[in-house]
């Protein structure tokens, strides 16, 4: 497991539905998303209520791409806040 910034890695799809499958509208599974200091660090982890976003790195072009886009998008937004 790592961490990273969730604007670091890039979405597998064009365009993503706008309702997890048990927990509702991605607006409202938002509003769960905390985040919380790091010890000893100076920079904060988001704590989403959802499993860790899976990702795929494209060695080729260099990049993360992830399998859950609707996860991916809510941490981005949280972390745009």
């Amino acid at each position: 497991e790592r961490w990273i910034s969730p604007l670091a890695v890039r979405f597998s799809q064009g365009k993503i539905h706008p309702f997890f499958h048990e927990r509702g509208p991605i607006s409202e599974v938002m509003l769960q998303i905390k985040l919380k200091n790091e010890e000893g660090k100076r920079c904060k982890r988001i704590e989403p209520p959802f499993p860790p976003v899976r990702l795929l790195h494209l060695k080729e072009q260099g990049v993360l791409v992830t399998l859950d886009n609707r996860r991916l998008y809510a941490l981005q937004r949280f972390a745009l806040q």
